[in-house]
């Protein structure tokens, strides 16, 4: 059975997503494997916090660039990002999707210029027309698999004309920082997997110092010379009595011996 299986609603997973641990050492576990849908299924999106997404049905020719977490962390809403375009001038109004409630408004657009709301950044070049909107959201999860199918339907739409091919450079940019997130997260993985190979290593290194210890204490005992250790012990004892002897004989002089 693969683990994976083409469906006509995209890529099923039929492993378990489960790991599997042996004990390397008195109360200590080590997984020896990786779940399928935790490597290829569950990679963060955006920057790995939050995503800058542009509409679906804008018609400018503005596209979004780099993202970075500014300031506070962020609450956790959706934003709106909505541009007006009245007498040459470019502005546009914040909105909480979350909570439905307006942030700001009639604020001055700047080609190229970074935008920043609720913690969260990006920037935006080009020239939006009015009702383009950018939708920030908290990062989700995406498959691998659908990273790489968004990318391919992006490639295949038509690139006509300023707005087509500013979509395309939208898709493109957010399918290949989900790219970047699915390689993370497998780097990430790989990064563990070195970590447990290297604490295997030192758990080798000590059985074998343990090994040779026991081997030497278990040769203390049973390759005993009984001869020679009852040779020892008895002049051991003798030593120990005459030492007992010359302290009692010191003791118990005082000066009433010389007079």
């Amino acid at each position: 059975l693969q683990p994976f299986v083409k469906t006509p609603g995209g890529v099923a997973y039929n492993g378990d997503s489960g790991t599997r641990s042996v004990e390397v050492d008195a109360g200590r576990s080590m997984p020896i494997s990786v779940a399928g849908d935790a490597l290829f299924l569950a990679n963060p999106t955006g920057n790995g916090t939050f995503t800058a997404t542009a509409g679906t049905g804008n018609t400018g020719s503005a596209v979004v660039g780099s993202t970075q977490l500014v300031g506070a962390a962020p609450s956790g809403d959706s934003y709106t990002v909505t541009f007006n375009v009245a007498g040459g001038v470019t502005t546009y109004d914040v909105v909480d999707s979350t909570t439905s409630t307006t942030v700001s408004t009639g604020n001055a657009y700047t080609d190229g210029a970074a935008i920043s709301v609720g913690g969260m950044q990006f920037t935006l070049s080009g020239a939006p027309a009015s009702g383009d909107v950018v939708n920030l959201a908290p990062a989700g999860r995406q498959s691998v698999f659908d990273t790489l199918a968004g990318l391919v339907a992006a490639l295949n739409a038509p690139a006509t004309g300023g707005p087509a091919r500013a979509t395309l450079a939208n898709r493109l940019a957010e399918g290949l920082g989900n790219l970047d997130q699915a390689l993370e997260n497998v780097m990430t993985h790989q990064a563990q997997g070195g970590a447990q190979l290297s604490e295997l290593d030192t758990l080798t290194n000590l059985n074998g110092d343990r090994s040779i210890a026991y081997s030497k204490t278990l040769s203390g005992i049973e390759d005993l010379d009984y001869t020679q250790a009852t040779t020892d012990f008895t002049k051991q004892q003798t030593a120990l009595d005459a030492a007992q002897k010359s302290f009692l004989s010191v003791a118990g002089l005082s000066l009433f011996n010389d007079l």
